[in-house]
């Protein structure tokens, strides 16, 4: 049986996945309170985030996840939840909290960012026990940081830790570790329109190669789309005053094609949605 408590498709909001997973240098959206917490200085006014995704493995049910992120002049900070079922009964939760701040700005628009976030990861599987309770459950702690440098208004740089020391989860046996991850990434925009990425990351020795794109139509309509491992992403995002709504798919041989989608609200009332 596969391990769990990975918790390993957890960073992966829905602007976030139609680009493949290339999120680390763009941190443009308050799902970055998963993947890149320095990402939290591009938001602009509190934010409130959710979404929810099918499920993309035979032994777990869908994902939802939500966040909320609150913006100063000092620095920014959020929270964030996320739950993934697991079958025959159980779950995997995450709750995580963040902060991040400017340590070098100038009126161009470049800056440099960096944040960590404190998390706690809790697994509850029924399968597993036969006590009176009908589960077991196993709580762990880890911390993530970040880095989102961005030297010129067309380029950003992105590096983040993912578990920054490794947790180990023995629920169930065999006994498997939340893996310390390493990503880098750059991404270059062009008129404000067009954004194009790619992004590395390191799991253990293990490397993905991750690749995306976006394109903002005349409309407030975003279109992505994203490669990793042989797999296909892709999505489209509606982009209003207040609220943004995106869609996302993942196309594969082995698990087929899945869906995700997300709402964020922009907690701002001075402009028309």
């Amino acid at each position: 049986i596969r391990d769990r408590a990975h918790f390993e498709r957890a960073p992966l909001g829905t602007r976030a996945a139609s680009l493949g997973g290339m999120f680390t240098p763009l941190g443009d959206d308050a799902s970055t309170m998963f993947v890149n917490v320095a990402g939290l200085v591009n938001m602009e006014s509190p934010t409130l985030y959710g979404d929810f995704a099918e499920a993309f493995d035979p032994l777990f049910g869908g994902e939802s996840r939500a966040a909320i992120v609150f913006p100063s002049s000092w620095f920014s900070a959020g929270i964030g939840w996320y739950r993934r079922g697991i079958v025959g009964g159980g779950s995997e939760d995450l709750v995580t909290a963040g902060i991040a701040k400017n340590i070098a700005t100038n009126m161009q628009g470049s800056f440099l960012s960096v944040g960590a976030a404190l998390k706690a990861g809790r697994v509850a599987d029924a399968s597993s026990c036969s006590c009176s309770e009908g589960s077991a459950s196993e709580t762990e702690v880890a911390a993530d940081f970040g880095i989102l440098f961005r030297p010129l208004p067309v380029i950003s740089v992105g590096y983040d830790v993912i578990n920054a020391w490794e947790a180990e989860y023995c629920l169930p046996e065999p006994c498997g570790k939340w893996s310390r991850v390493h990503r880098w990434g750059v991404s270059y925009f062009w008129d404000e329109r067009v954004v194009v990425g790619y992004e590395q990351e390191n799991q253990s020795g293990r490397i993905i190669n991750r690749y995306g794109f976006a394109v903002q139509t005349s409309t407030p309509v975003e279109i992505l789309a994203g490669f990793a491992q042989e797999n296909v992403y892709g999505g489209i995002r509606w982009v209003g005053g207040i609220a943004r709504v995106s869609c996302a798919f993942e196309a594969d041989e082995e698990n087929g094609v899945h869906a995700r989608a997300s709402i964020e609200l922009l907690l701002r009332f001075d402009e028309d949605d």
